[in-house]
């Protein structure tokens, strides 16, 4: 496992080197990438140019969002995957391997239940398109709580709705953004993970929840409502190897300097990482 580094999370939003930068203050390894930008400055300055950057901060690539959308039209559906090809091209160059696919959080068009019908062909569509370039997925849940969109048709998706979803597809590269806030929301223990699989996961989120009259996510063991310290043991020692990133909802994140918010989640994470997860 290794610490990775949203700042989209965070409200942040910078040029590569300076997230880089942040991503390093923070004591992270990794960090998510906005690959419209990367795609950017491949086209520009090259791929070498955009590795040689990560290199010298000696950061690796996180994930990164495919900017596609499963409930569309299947004209617009096929639109969105052919504007999708310059950012997996440049995905594949730098070698960032982790595509998060986010499920919509409803639609004027679709009910769920046509909604899900499709739902198992559009994503292993954008597997065969994701292949060529030695990606995988990660399906993440809608953010309900974050959509203000009076929609026609309202979806909602549990972590296990959507690893049932992936094993019905079959596909090795499809797996879960596996959420702690979410999880502890749907009753599920920090140890209940012992049917999932370390190659079903793609990404973690790691939250704790806020104290009333509070709601939503907060830092990994900013309120200790969540057993993330056991969470983080039970992947551990199940060999998940992928990214773990600190997610919080709270308002004040945003309204940090910048290199505050990044060392605050770091320091986050680390304090309860230190305790759980064994260095090698």
């Amino acid at each position: 496992m290794f610490k990775n580094l949203s700042l989209k999370n965070l409200g942040i939003g910078v040029d590569l080197r300076e997230s880089l930068r942040l991503a390093s203050l923070g004591g992270f390894e990794s960090i998510d990438l906005d690959m419209e930008k990367v795609a950017g400055l491949c086209m520009r300055h090259g791929a070498g140019y955009v590795r040689g950057m990560l290199d010298s901060f000696s950061m690796r690539p996180g994930t990164w969002e495919l900017p596609v959308d499963l409930s569309a039209a299947q004209e617009d559906f096929q639109k969105a995957i052919m504007e999708a090809g310059p950012l997996i091209s440049a995905a594949c160059e730098i070698s960032a391997t982790r595509a998060i696919i986010e499920l919509p959080a409803g639609s004027d068009r679709l009910s769920m239940e046509d909604f899900t019908g499709i739902l198992p062909h559009r994503i292993s569509t954008l597997l065969v398109v994701l292949a060529g370039s030695g990606c995988m997925a990660g399906i993440k849940a809608p953010d309900i709580q974050n959509s203000v969109k009076p929609y026609s048709h309202t979806y909602r998706f549990t972590q296990s709705r959507i690893l049932e979803i992936c094993r019905e597809i079959g596909d090795p590269n499809a797996g879960i953004v596996l959420d702690t806030f979410l999880r502890h929301r749907e009753g599920a223990g920090m140890d209940d993970i012992g049917d999932i699989k370390s190659r079903e996961i793609v990404c973690v989120q790691a939250s704790d929840e806020a104290t009333a009259p509070d709601t939503g996510r907060r830092l990994p063991g900013e309120t200790g409502r969540i057993n993330l310290r056991l969470f983080l043991e039970t992947l551990d020692a199940m060999g998940y190897e992928g990214p773990v990133t600190p997610c919080s909802e709270a308002a004040r994140m945003k309204t940090l300097p910048h290199e505050i918010a990044a060392i605050l989640s770091g320091g986050y994470l680390k304090s309860i990482w230190k305790e759980s997860v064994k260095e090698t």
